[in-house]
């Protein structure tokens, strides 16, 4: 059969199934395919695999291959019921794009980076320096998120113990984590002094309060921290990246357990908490591992 009657056939039938949009657009689909494949009835899975693999080398996108292979798929049908080809070659096919697994480790801050931040100059507003360290320590150190931050109560830290009763919010679980001595420092001068100052005639029992003496919100919180970025390049500084650091650091530099940074990010699974081991630094690891065991036995 000539392409050309071929052509007026499948055209037809596709009029019988689909809107007159959708056939145009399937024909011009079809009459490039068969461009590049004149006998397209003798093609098998793998070469439509390897046709749309050259599609996104080429920089197509997911959405237009979609297209494209509907478009293919309705032509095989229509070689179907002319008997062109015993079976339908890509049927089941599918393209999928799945988001790459795992974390993006070169956006992450290192510690000394984030102790920059802790280190801060001097608020020019009065009262609240000590609070935007002790904010920033709680971040940087503890891992907290935003809504736990801004959700703590002065009930929530014990100086004496030295220690921070975080309650879990969202997913997250309730857990109780040790502050550094700086920490403590900082947060006993803004508890005793800069938050009676700031608390006005408010009652609440918020740790964190603006200017005017209410709780802090998330939106300000994430504010304040974007006022800090544009130190480290391309790096993200923001309270959501500043967690994923952390808990990077504790895994990949402190080589803390699985088990335990699983505790401390408050994360109900620990699945959550693989995510941020990352592959090069454990391949290294056991390279190490294996040369030590090479040499001393």
């Amino acid at each position: 059969m000539k392409q050309a009657t071929l052509l007026n056939f499948v055209e037809k039938e596709l009029a019988f199934k689909y809107t007159a949009e959708t056939v145009i657009s399937y024909m011009y689909t079809i009459r490039r395919f068969l461009s590049q494949f004149p006998k397209a009835e003798r093609l098998k899975l793998t070469d439509i695999e390897g046709y749309f693999a050259d599609l996104k080398i080429q920089g197509k996108s997911s959405e237009y291959r979609k297209a494209i292979l509907a478009g293919i798929k309705a032509f095989y049908d229509c070689y179907l019921e002319l008997g062109m080809v015993k079976e339908h070659p890509c049927r089941t096919y599918r393209i999928s794009e799945k988001k790459p697994k795992g974390k993006d480790f070169s956006a992450f801050l290192n510690l000394e980076e984030m102790e920059t931040l802790f280190n801060l100059k001097e608020e020019r507003y009065r009262y609240v320096g000590n609070r935007n360290k002790a904010m920033i320590g709680l971040l940087i150190y503890q891992g907290m998120t935003s809504k736990e931050l801004i959700n703590l109560s002065v009930n929530n830290i014990d100086l004496d113990a030295g220690i921070v009763n975080i309650k879990g919010q969202g997913k997250n679980t309730d857990r109780t984590l040790e502050l550094k001595p700086s920490q403590i420092t900082v947060l006993m001068r803004y508890i005793e002094d800069d938050r009676k100052h700031l608390l006005k005639n408010s009652t609440t029992n918020k740790l964190f309060l603006g200017m005017r003496g209410t709780p802090m919100t998330v939106n300000a919180l994430h504010e304040f921290i974007s006022r800090l970025g544009g130190t480290f390049g391309n790096k993200e500084v923001s309270p959501k990246n500043i967690r994923r650091s952390v808990i990077s650091n504790w895994l990949n530099v402190r080589n803390i357990s699985l088990e335990h940074v699983q505790i401390m990010a408050g994360h109900r699974y620990p699945s959550t908490t693989e995510q941020y081991i990352n592959p090069n630094t454990q391949e290294q690891r056991e390279a190490v591992s294996k040369l030590h065991k090479s040499i001393f036995g």
